[in-house]
């Protein structure tokens, strides 16, 4: 039973109450329903504000869900984008190799007969068989001309003289040779030298900046002092692209060794 007080005594009764028990004070219906308007305007003012405050949060989340589905639809566009420009590069990169495929093949079995011409020469030179040791050196020798044709870059074109210099005067064809110029220690420069020449033909993708053990500025330019090689400018700046890397010395493989 809810309780008021009277306004003329001041005293407790009850709101159902038609006489204040204590003055005798009548009560009329407005004094006692005014509690159930009250109530009922309370109600009807939380019920709208709650109302607002839930029509603006269903605002707000879709709002919020049509930024995220836009961002989403954004990202997924410059996705595809990104994709259909990526293929495009490489469609392009495979339709330049496709053109050039007959000349990268050129190169590719040049320096594959290349390195087996020196191979079998060095396997001779180590075993100290002689038959057939003057055949191999002239045949690198007479198709030096004609497998430079097919070397692409400076690097390897200086290498391939050196060594080809080193077998001259080795047959004493040319003299003054410096004992350094030996094929034993310019064979790994000329087939690192090649790898990156094949490498950028092909446009494999490499490091930046690209690194080598033998094919770069130090270790080739005392070599190719000794051999009497032309480096030039820009011989040395296409050096100077490749930075020592010292892996076979981190995997602990020994330098060629040196002629005392």
């Amino acid at each position: 039973m809810a309780i008021v007080y009277c306004e003329d005594c001041g005293e407790k009764v009850s709101k159902d109450a038609t006489v204040c028990p204590h003055c005798g004070k009548p009560r009329d219906a407005e004094t006692r329903g005014s509690w159930i308007s009250a109530y009922v305007r309370n109600f009807a003012v939380i019920s709208g504000t709650l109302g607002i405050l839930g029509s603006a949060i269903w605002f707000l989340y879709q709002r919020d869900m049509e930024i995220k589905t836009r961002n989403t639809e954004i990202a997924r566009d410059a996705q595809l984008a990104e994709n259909r420009e990526e293929t495009v590069k490489l469609s392009e990169r495979a339709e330049t190799r496709q053109s050039k495929r007959p000349v990268l093949d050129l190169q590719l079995s040049t320096y594959t007969s290349v390195l087996s011409n020196i191979a079998q020469i060095n396997t001779l030179l180590t075993t100290g068989k002689s038959i057939g040791l003057d055949k191999a050196i002239q045949d690198f020798i007479t198709d030096y001309e004609g497998r430079m044709a097919f070397v692409e870059d400076r690097r390897t074109e200086v290498v391939m003289e050196m060594a080809n210099r080193a077998l001259l005067g080795a047959q004493g064809i040319i003299h003054g040779i410096d004992k350094e110029c030996n094929l034993f220690y310019i064979t790994p420069i000329l087939a690192h030298c090649m790898k990156l020449s094949i490498a950028s033909s092909w446009d494999f993708p490499t490091d930046t900046p690209v690194k080598d053990d033998y094919c770069n500025e130090v270790y080739a330019s005392p070599f190719a002092a000794a051999c009497g090689a032309s480096l030039t400018e820009d011989a040395k700046k296409e050096f100077q692209l490749i930075q020592p890397s010292n892996y076979h010395r981190q995997k602990g493989v020994d330098e060629p060794r040196r002629v005392p």
